[in-house]
C-alpha cells in the first residue's frame, strides 16, 4: 500500500506543468557581445545567428560562435534598480531568413545551409533550386530588374531539417543559465513573415503567383512546428514568438502563443512612435492588438523597429513599448548612445510586466499619428488612439496639439504632440499600483511654460477635503514641475487646472517621494528629469470651497473587436480562452 501511495505521489508530481523561468526584466542591447554596461544604464545582450553558420553539414552542429560570445559575457555583471547584482543576462535567436542584400537589386538573404538545398536537388534533379548571388536559395521572386530570395518553407525536407536543428540547439542549451530567454525565430528577421516590402516592392503579394504554397505552409506547418519544438525542448526558458507581422494571420499567431501559457511569451519588434496599422478596427487585427494588457497573461517583449529615426523618434518609441507593459525591451545599439542615460535608466524602472513592478505611474499625452483607414465594411486600421501610459489614465477630454500649433517655437522632443488643458483635466491612478505603493507622493508634470499666469494641481486629502497648489510661469519653454501631494488619497486621482489661459502638457507622472530629487528647471532636450538634486516643496493653500473635491469620472477606454478564430484550422480548441472585445469607437466621449 505504501509503495502504491508513493507511486501515486510521484505521478502527481510528474503531472504538474513545467513553468518556464521568467526572463530578467531589463533593457537588452541588440548585436551586443561582451560590452560592460555602465552603472547609469544596466542592460543585457541580444545575440543572434544565422542557421547556415551553426549547421554546416547534415547532422553536424557548430556551437562555437555561440560559445565564444557567451564566454565574452562571463564575469560581467549588471546592477538592477533594486540594487541586486546579477550576471549580465543574454537573450538569443537564430534566423532562417534576413532583411539584407547579398548582391545588388536582391532583397533578403536565405540563411539555409547549402547542404539542405543540395539534398533537395539530388532527390528531384528536374526541379533544381535557383542560384542567386552565387548561392542556392529556396525560391526566387522577380519584379522587373529586382529579385527577392525566400527559403523553401513549403518543402517538407526543408522544414524537417530546420526542426532537426532546433531540436539539437535545445538539447545543447536547455538548462543553460547564461541564456535568459529565446526567440522562436520563424521567418524574415525571426518574425512571423515569409516576406515583406523591400526596394518598394511588396514581395509577399508575389508569393501566390511565383511561390505558391509558401505562405500556407509557413503559417500552418512551419510556425506551429517551430514553436512546439522550442517550447518542448526548452522547458526552463520563456520562448517568445515574434508575432507582429502577418495581417489577419496575427489572430492565428495569438492562438498559437496561447496554447502554451506556461512557456511562451509574445514579442513585437515594431516599437516606434506610431504606425498606420498599429490598431485594428472591426475584424482586422492591428500590429499591437494582441499585446494590449488584459488580452492574456503571457509576458511581453518589445523591440525598436530600427535605429534610423531621429533622436526624437527614439524617445517617443520608448513610450510606445512601455505602454504594453513589457517584461523586457530590446533597443538597437545606437539608442544606448543617442538617448539620455537617465531616461534609459527610467525605462528600466518601468519594465517587469506588471504595475506592481514599475516605480512610477505616468501618462504621455498624445493621440494617433495616422488616421483611420478602412478597406471593407468591417476592416480598418489607424495609429494608436489615445495616450501612452502605465497606470495613470487621463479621464477628461483634452485637445491634441501638434508642434506647429503650439503658441511658441521650441525644439524639445516633448512638442512632437501634446494635449491642451483648457480648464480642468483629471487623471486616475490604477488600483493595482496604489495597493503596492507607499507615500508620501508627488507629481511630476512636463508642461510648456509660456506666458506669466498660473496653473493649478489639485487632489483630495485622506480626510476627504480638497487641496491644491499653484505655480506661476515665466515663459521659459518646456519645463519640469514637481508638486508634493501632501496627505493625498490616491484613489481620488489628481487634476490640472489651467485657471486662466490654456496649458500644453506633455507628461504627468506620480511617484513615491522618498528621496530628494531635481529642482524644476527648463529643459531643451530629451532628459526626463533635470540634473539638480532637490525637489521644491509646494506651497499648500488652505481649504477653499471654490474648488470642490475632485472625483475622477469613469474611465473611458477605447476597445475594439478582434476575431478569436483563424479559420485555416477550425478544429483547434485553444487551451487559453481569448475573449474578443467590444467594437471600437474611434472618438470616445470622455467627459
Amino acid at each position: 500500500m505504501r509503495r502504491l501511495f508513493l507511486c501515486t505521489i510521484l505521478l502527481l508530481v510528474v503531472a504538474q506543468p513545467v513553468i518556464a523561468a521568467e526572463p530578467v526584466p531589463l533593457l537588452y542591447k541588440m548585436f551586443d557581445y561582451g560590452t560592460v554596461p555602465t552603472e547609469e544604464v544596466p542592460f543585457g545582450s541580444t545575440h543572434w545567428y544565422m542557421w547556415r553558420d551553426l549547421n554546416p553539414r547534415s547532422g553536424e552542429y557548430n556551437w562555437d560562435p555561440i560559445e565564444q560570445h557567451l564566454i565574452q559575457e562571463e564575469g560581467i555583471t549588471v546592477t538592477l534598480p533594486s540594487g541586486e547584482v546579477i550576471p549580465k543576462p543574454v537573450v538569443l535567436f537564430i534566423i532562417p531568413h534576413l532583411s539584407d542584400s547579398a548582391c545588388q537589386n536582391v532583397a533578403f538573404i536565405d540563411c539555409t545551409p547549402d547542404w539542405v538545398y543540395r539534398a533537395m536537388d539530388a532527390s528531384d534533379p528536374s526541379n533544381p533550386r535557383p542560384v542567386v548571388c552565387g548561392r542556392r536559395v529556396g525560391h526566387e521572386l522577380k519584379s522587373g530588374s529586382l529579385r527577392a530570395v525566400i527559403p523553401a518553407y513549403d518543402h517538407w525536407y526543408w522544414r524537417a531539417r530546420w526542426i532537426d536543428f532546433v531540436n539539437a540547439f535545445c538539447e545543447e542549451y536547455a538548462g543553460d543559465p547564461r541564456i535568459t530567454a529565446i526567440v522562436a525565430s520563424t521567418g524574415l528577421d525571426g518574425e512571423t513573415q515569409p516576406a515583406k516590402t523591400w526596394f518598394g516592392v511588396d514581395w509577399r503579394q508575389l508569393l501566390g503567383s511565383q511561390a505558391s504554397g509558401v505562405e500556407y505552409r509557413f503559417a500552418q506547418n512551419h510556425v506551429p512546428d517551430t514553436l512546439e519544438a522550442y517550447v518542448s525542448g526548452l522547458p526552463d526558458k520563456r520562448v517568445f514568438l515574434n508575432m507582429a507581422p502577418g495581417g489577419e494571420a496575427r489572430l492565428w499567431w495569438l492562438e498559437l502563443a496561447q496554447r502554451y501559457p506556461n512557456g511562451v511569451g509574445k514579442k513585437n519588434s515594431g516599437q516606434q512612435p506610431d504606425q498606420d496599422i498599429h490598431q485594428g478596427f472591426g475584424t482586422y487585427p492591428g500590429t499591437w492588438d494582441a499585446f494590449v494588457p488584459g488580452v492574456d497573461e503571457l509576458p511581453v517583449w518589445t523591440e525598436t523597429a530600427h535605429s534610423i529615426g531621429s533622436d526624437e523618434w527614439g524617445y517617443w518609441s520608448i513610450f510606445c513599448g512601455l505602454h504594453y507593459m513589457p517584461r523586457l525591451m530590446t533597443l538597437h545599439s545606437d539608442w544606448f548612445t543617442r538617448l539620455d542615460p537617465e531616461f534609459l535608466h527610467w525605462t528600466v524602472e518601468h519594465l517587469g510586466g506588471k504595475l506592481a513592478d514599475v516605480h512610477t505611474v505616468w501618462t504621455v499625452l498624445r493621440d494617433k499619428e495616422y488616421p483611420l483607414q478602412t478597406w471593407a465594411e468591417d476592416k480598418g486600421a489607424s495609429g494608436h488612439v489615445g495616450d501612452w501610459s502605465q497606470g495613470l489614465q487621463r479621464v477628461s477630454d483634452a485637445q491634441v496639439v501638434w508642434r506647429d500649433e503650439l503658441p511658441v517655437e521650441d525644439p524639445a522632443y516633448y512638442g512632437r504632440q501634446c494635449r491642451m488643458v483648457d480648464g480642468r483635466v483629471g487623471f486616475e491612478v490604477a488600483q493595482e499600483w496604489i495597493s503596492v505603493s507607499e507615500g508620501p507622493y508627488a507629481v511630476h508634470i512636463v508642461l510648456l511654460d509660456h506666458g506669466d499666469d498660473m496653473f493649478e494641481v489639485g487632489w483630495t486629502r485622506e480626510s476627504g477635503t480638497p487641496a491644491w497648489a499653484r505655480r506661476e510661469k515665466s515663459g521659459s519653454g518646456w519645463r519640469h514641475y514637481y508638486f508634493t501631494l501632501n496627505n493625498i488619497d490616491l484613489s481620488e486621482g489628481v487634476y490640472i487646472d489651467s485657471l486662466e489661459s490654456p496649458e500644453y502638457v506633455h507628461m504627468v507622472e506620480i511617484y513615491t517621494d522618498t528621496t530628494p530629487g531635481p529642482t524644476q528647471t527648463a529643459l531643451p532636450g530629451p532628459s526626463l528629469y533635470p540634473t539638480n538634486t532637490l525637489y521644491p516643496t509646494t506651497t499648500m493653500y488652505p481649504t477653499n470651497t471654490r474648488y470642490p473635491t475632485f472625483t475622477p469620472v469613469p474611465t473611458c477606454t477605447p476597445t475594439r473587436t478582434i476575431q478569436p478564430t483563424y479559420t485555416s484550422r477550425p478544429t483547434y480548441t485553444p487551451r487559453a480562452t481569448y475573449t474578443p472585445r467590444p467594437t471600437y469607437t474611434e472618438q470616445p466621449n470622455c467627459t
